[in-house]
Order: structure tokens, then C-alpha cells, then sequence
């Protein structure tokens, strides 16, 4: 990896995730833009330490605790950022308020009912389905979770026009993001993907996709566009769906 890309793979890490890396990047916005490629790469890390977590706390404690802990380290390693995206679009999209109204309920600091129920349905839906699965299956789910969850949201970066008149986050993503950074991502994504449940694994990544392009859809129909919580929101909703699909 030459040292520019390996650059923005570890702006990408200390983008989406509280991980340290070994410097500090003061990213302009074309990098930050450029390291969405590297956005599944992020997602195997981050499925690394939820194995490795799973299999240390398995050792001590009973399978649903260290299903509760995974639920809860892959939070606290993204900082919260996608649930609190989640959040805000879930009170945004169903306040049943105009475009202009829902743009700025997502600016609000504060969580509405909906974006509470939106958290606890989605972080109870995980637990339940990694408890549903063989041991082998659900150590297969926690890697691929999140490499599927951050390959999909790249989609809505190419697919959606920034939804806002003024900049913002989803600005730089829209205008970084290209077809070329969907097939470099898809590149990065197979290989974890077919080692871990080959042509099973195909069809589960054609199904999340579908699911996300279905958010897509309802996204655009609902705000013209995307935003940053959007994105957020697509990660979290491409996690929950691989897990589903995965069984």
C-alpha cells in the first residue's frame, strides 16, 4: 500500500471508528472524501476485534453475555457516530414534517422518541440474531457485519445528491465519491466475503444491497438527498440486514 493510500486508509480509521492510529491526520476534505474506499477495509478491523472479543469473553462467560459485549464494544469502537445518525433520521423521517423541517430535526441535538426506539430496536435486533446463531455462523456474522455494513453505505455516496444547500459532512462524500470508489470497495470487500461463506456470501451482499438501495429510494423520496446522518443510518441498517441474511 503506498504511503498516500495507506494515509487515508488510517483517515478512515480515525474517521469511523476511536481507534488510535500512530499519527493524528489533519485531512483535508479530498482525503477524507478518497478514504471511503477503504471504508470495508475499516470494517475488517473492526469485525477482527469483535471475533477476538467474542472468543475471549466466550471463554469465561455464557454465549449471550458475550453477545451483549459485542453488541456494545462495536459502539463504543465507533463512538456511537452511526446510531447517533440512526437516531436523527429515524425522528427526521417520521415526524411527518416537510423536507426543510427534517433537515433541521436532524441538526437537533437532542433524541426524540423515535430516534430512542430507533437505538434500542436496532442494538435488541442484533443481540437477538447473533444469540439465534451456530457458533460458527455467528463468528462468520461478527467479521462480515461490518465489512458489508460500510461497503453498502458507499452506494448512497454515488446515488444521492447532499440533500442540504449548505456544507456539511455528506458534502465531502458526494463530491469525492465515484463509480470508481464503488468497485474499488466491492474489490476489498469479496475476498473476506467469499473466505468466509463463499457463494453464500454473494447472495447475502446482493440482498443487503438491496436493502440499501431501497433506503436509497426512501432517503431521496423523503429529503431529495443524503446527509451525514443518512449515511450513518445506512451503515447501521446494512449491518442489522447482514445479519439477517447471513442465516
Amino acid at each position: 500500500m503506498g504511503e498516500n493510500k495507506l494515509r487515508r486508509f488510517l483517515i478512515a480509521v480515525q474517521f469511523l471508528t476511536i481507534i488510535p492510529v500512530p499519527y493524528r491526520f489533519r485531512a483535508t476534505d479530498e482525503d477524507l472524501g478518497k478514504s471511503m474506499v477503504y471504508f470495508p477495509l475499516v470494517g475488517l478491523l473492526l469485525g477482527g476485534i469483535l471475533y477476538g472479543f467474542n472468543q475471549a469473553v466466550g471463554l469465561i462467560f455464557p454465549d449471550r453475555i458475550a453477545n451483549l459485549g459485542c453488541v456494545l464494544t462495536l459502539v463504543l469502537l465507533t463512538g456511537g457516530l452511526h446510531l447517533d445518525g440512526l437516531a436523527d433520521t429515524a425522528d427526521a423521517f417520521f415526524s411527518r414534517k416537510n423536507r426543510q423541517r427534517m433537515l433541521d430535526i436532524m441538526r437537533e441535538s437532542q433524541i426524540g422518541a423515535m430516534g430512542a426506539m430507533a437505538i434500542v430496536f436496532d442494538l435488541l435486533l442484533k443481540f437477538e440474531i447473533l444469540s439465534s446463531l451456530s457458533p460458527q455462523l455467528k463468528k462468520t456474522a461478527l467479521i462480515l457485519m461490518p465489512v458489508i455494513g460500510r461497503w453498502a453505505v458507499i452506494f448512497q455516496a454515488v446515488m444521492l445528491p447532499y440533500a442540504r444547500t449548505s456544507q456539511g459532512l455528506g458534502t465531502v462524500f458526494n463530491k469525492h465519491v465515484k463509480t470508481k470508489t464503488v468497485l474499488l470497495s466491492t474489490l476489498f470487500t469479496l475476498p473476506a466475503v467469499l473466505w468466509f461463506r463463499r457463494l453464500n456470501g454473494l447472495y447475502t451482499m446482493v440482498l443487503v444491497l438491496m436493502v440499501t438501495l431501497f433506503f436509497i429510494w426512501y432517503t431521496r423520496r423523503k429529503i431529495g438527498g443524503a446527509t451525514g446522518d443518512t449515511m450513518g443510518a445506512a451503515i447501521e441498517i446494512a449491518e442489522l440486514a447482514t445479519i439477517v441474511f447471513i442465516t
